[in-house]
């Protein structure tokens, strides 16, 4: 889970040996996962008004102010020399009005270019979230989605809710193409992820028709393409859920996957200057 010498704890620098990790209390534990990308945190600021939108679903108010958090993303990126990887940011709330604040490089596996060129496979899993709008840690949907995952050796699984309809990933959001029109769930039934709405503001500028609603698991054997998006995957192709297989060089895919990285490159040149 852990990559990098060092992590940080309340703001104070401890080697990595002497992590423990928050997810495996019985704290609440409210986190944002940040791309670093050439030393540079990836839309930083979209991930900190979502962790403020998780604090309010939690009932809970965040203490720390924008730049503080950033500091700390900055000082982390320093000491352990990050050029390319994800960091992980967790308030562990261990009573009413505290918390510990974790900070720390996660370990992980990007997407490779043929993963990008050929699609992954995916599995369906029968898993909602109760409050799949806020980013707090949900031990049995991730966990069961782990299992899986290593089990079968897949890349994602796809949560399917009690009435049968693909919500999101187990850390992913999930569009669907049938024909020349994308669907994906509505924004209640999400976690709204911050690369799902960079994708949205893509398909309205290309003028593609877009659907919010959940596909039901019957409709997949109607589907053209589908694509996952998220802060690790930024947009993949997926070219087979369970047994079904799909495009995954999909003309619409691949205009949203050159679109998606065109913005991640005038980000990080607007952050250089």
């Amino acid at each position: 889970m852990l990559k990098g010498k060092y992590f940080l704890l309340n703001n104070k620098v401890y080697p990595t040996k002497e992590f423990k990790d928050p997810f495996r209390n019985n704290n609440l534990n409210i986190y944002e996962v940040v791309r670093i990308d050439e030393g540079i945190p990836l839309f930083l600021e979209d991930h900190l008004e979502r962790l403020k939108k998780s604090f309010n679903i939690a009932g809970k108010k965040l203490f720390l102010s924008d730049e503080k958090i950033k500091e700390q993303v900055k000082k982390l990126t320093g000491i352990n020399n990050i050029k390319e990887a994800l960091v992980r940011i967790v308030f562990s709330l261990f009573d009413e009005n505290n918390a510990d604040v974790f900070v720390f490089q996660n370990k992980v596996h990007f997407p490779s270019p043929a993963d990008y060129r050929d699609g992954v496979i995916c599995l369906l899993q029968h898993s909602e979230r109760n409050k799949p709008g806020a980013k707090i840690f949900n031990t049995s949907v991730r966990g069961k989605a782990n299992e899986l995952i290593s089990a079968e050796d897949v890349y994602e699984t796809l949560l399917v809710n009690s009435a049968g309809k693909i919500t999101e990933g187990s850390r992913s959001n999930v569009f669907f193409i049938k024909g020349n029109t994308i669907r994906t769930a509505p924004d209640e039934m999400v976690l709204r992820g911050i690369t799902r709405n960079k994708v949205i503001g893509i398909i309205a500028s290309q003028k593609i028709p877009l659907e919010f609603s959940a596909t039901d698991i019957r409709e997949l054997n109607e589907t053209d393409a589908i694509f996952i998006t998220g802060t690790t995957p930024k947009v993949l192709p997926v070219r087979q859920v369970n047994d079904l297989s799909f495009n995954p060089d999909h003309e619409i895919t691949r205009l949203l996957i050159k679109a998606y990285d065109d913005i991640v490159e005038e980000y990080k040149n607007n952050a250089k200057s």
